[in-house]
């Protein structure tokens, strides 16, 4: 009993850390795409999740042989509660 005691917040530290969702890379017309990050609670920041996106639509465009250009950076900036968690939504372009 102990045992399942001590784990108890180890686990609930685990599922609350590091979690997030994703969109993945998707169109947007006009030659532009969008990233959405959000994070699975209001524990953590917008740096990860903005990092993460940045990090994901550079990979997106090196894997056309391109870089990336930002279009627009859009974030929540809070209260992060009754599910508003931190968000981000990247648009870039691929350039040349």
């Amino acid at each position: 009993m102990k045992k399942i005691l001590l784990g108890l917040p180890i686990l609930a530290l685990l599922l609350l850390n590091g979690c997030s969702e994703k969109s993945g890379v998707y169109a947007s017309g006009s030659g532009t795409h969008s990233i959405t990050n959000q994070a699975a609670t209001g524990l953590s920041g917008l740096q990860d999740i903005r990092t993460n996106a940045y990090k994901e639509a550079s990979a997106y465009c090196k894997g056309k042989g391109k870089d990336f250009e930002v279009v627009r950076l859009e974030q929540n900036e809070g209260p992060y509660i009754l599910g508003n968690y931190p968000r981000v939504t990247l648009v870039f372009k691929c350039k040349q």
